[in-house]
């Protein structure tokens, strides 16, 4: 592990998210953001680098909905 990450609250660095994901995200409590090296964005080298299991982080933001009335 080389450095670690460090999560903020989105609002206090809205420019590492594009805009539509931060529209999506800043209406829901407790979003919290952390920025990466490009370097180290593939999964491995993200756990790796960062010292985070497989199962703890993500360097993406999976969204859940459903279309239409089904």
């Amino acid at each position: 592990m080389n450095e670690s990450l460090n999560f903020r609250p989105i609002d206090e660095h809205p420019e590492i998210l594009s805009e539509s994901v931060l529209n999506a995200a800043k209406s829901i409590h407790g979003i919290m953001s952390a920025q990466i090296d490009p370097r180290y964005m593939g999964g491995h080298e993200l756990v790796e680098h960062y010292g985070v299991s497989p199962d703890e982080g993500a360097n993406c933001i999976v969204v859940r909905g459903k279309r239409g009335e089904t």
